[in-house]
């Protein structure tokens, strides 16, 4: 922990700009949205490892970028789900343009 280009944003201004939350605000209080899991049922959960640290098992991650607050979380996303199916395809790690 330690100074960052966030130190000087309150929470409800770090979540506002590089978050792409919607918050809304309850009383004063900022009112996060619950976040829902669904889970793919054609798998039993008995045999999910608990944990893959892919940065150690097949070094499937790339660094992790700064999107600052260009609002497409998901085009970044997108991209890292891409350059780890590169990665475990065999082929060098490369960064892919978002």
């Amino acid at each position: 922990m330690g100074l960052t280009i966030f130190a000087d944003l309150t929470e409800e201004e770090f979540l506002t700009k590089h978050t792409g939350l919607l918050l809304q605000k309850l009383n004063g209080k900022i009112n996060q949205p619950s976040l829902v899991t669904k889970f793919v049922d054609s798998v039993p959960l008995g045999e999910l490892p608990d944990r893959i640290d892919h940065r150690v098992e097949g070094g499937l991650s790339t660094p992790v970028k700064n999107q600052r607050s260009c609002g497409s979380c998901w085009a970044f996303a997108a991209i890292a789900s891409l350059e780890g199916a590169w990665i475990k395809g065999k082929h060098t790690s490369t960064l892919f343009s978002e």
